[in-house]
């Protein structure tokens, strides 16, 4: 399915090449853009997996933003230089009650279980292109192509698992798991498509979307600390595990879109 929204983004890029009639200029806005999947560069806790907790009936909270700014240059032989840079928060949070699970397979049938946990990482993006234009009164519609440089900071994952007493709902026991993976980057190559409409003289709306054919390169020195909360005689308990690994790949990444609001001068 990516290969073929690639080919897709691919064909109306080229497609895009047209003339551009109007005088040269500079152009800056900022952007709001999808956030692409987590899982897709390598995020490695819990084997890939898409949920903090493993199981469908906890329930996630996902904030994660991105958003951007987007400077370009109309040159003289009809073509657009662009530079875009986006920042991507990731804000991920689950909660986990097993009493609204329909079954309870890890603890006593006296005990029920609540668990929390949240995943936070940064992703900093440097896409410079070129595009063509095609404008037809207030409506321009270009396709060219960019290089996508990501930055990707150390993922923090923390989680809390606490037993409660079902009768009265006292603690039992608590632990606390503090995860922090290595960053990485990844580099990719791939056409961009989209249109724009000037609502003001020097003011345009428009939407775009992109792909990429990316190396990606993530991972390094991963740790978990865990350390017991209650019972009184086990708290303090703790412990950290170092382990390493990469993780390497060449794939299409996600088809991503972005709204763009810009000034024109």
């Amino acid at each position: 399915m990516k290969t073929k929204l690639f080919i897709l983004l691919l064909f109306t890029s080229f497609t895009a090449f047209a003339q551009l009639e109007k005088e040269r200029k500079w152009q800056i806005g900022v952007n709001i853009n999808t956030v692409e999947p987590i899982t897709e560069a390598g995020f490695d806790y819990a084997v890939n997996q898409t949920r903090i907790f493993n199981d469908a009936t906890a329930h996630r909270t996902d904030k994660s933003t991105s958003f951007g700014i987007n400077l370009s240059y109309q040159t003289k032989d009809k073509c657009v230089l662009r530079l875009v840079a986006k920042m991507t928060q990731y804000k991920i949070d689950e909660r986990y009650d097993s009493r609204e699970a329909r079954e309870i397979t890890t603890a006593p049938s006296s005990d029920y279980i609540l668990d929390t946990g949240y995943i936070r990482q940064s992703v900093y993006t440097i896409s410079p292109g070129i595009v063509w234009n095609f404008s037809y009164k207030k409506l321009n519609i270009y396709g060219g192509f960019q290089l996508v440089y990501k930055k990707y900071s150390p993922t923090e994952i923390d989680l809390r698992y606490a037993f409660y007493n079902t009768s009265n709902d006292s603690l039992t026991s608590a632990k606390y798991y503090i995860i922090r993976e290595g960053g990485g980057y990844s580099l990719g190559l791939g056409p961009v498509t989209g249109f724009s409409v000037n609502v003001f003289k020097n003011f345009s709306i428009g939407a775009e979307f992109s792909s990429a054919y990316t190396y990606y390169k993530r991972g390094g020195e991963t740790s978990w600390f865990l350390q017991f909360t209650y019972p009184p005689q086990n708290a303090g308990n703790s412990g950290t595990i170092i382990s390493h690994g990469t993780y390497e790949a060449y794939k299409f990444s996600s088809v991503l879109s972005s709204v763009n609001i810009s000034y024109n001068f």
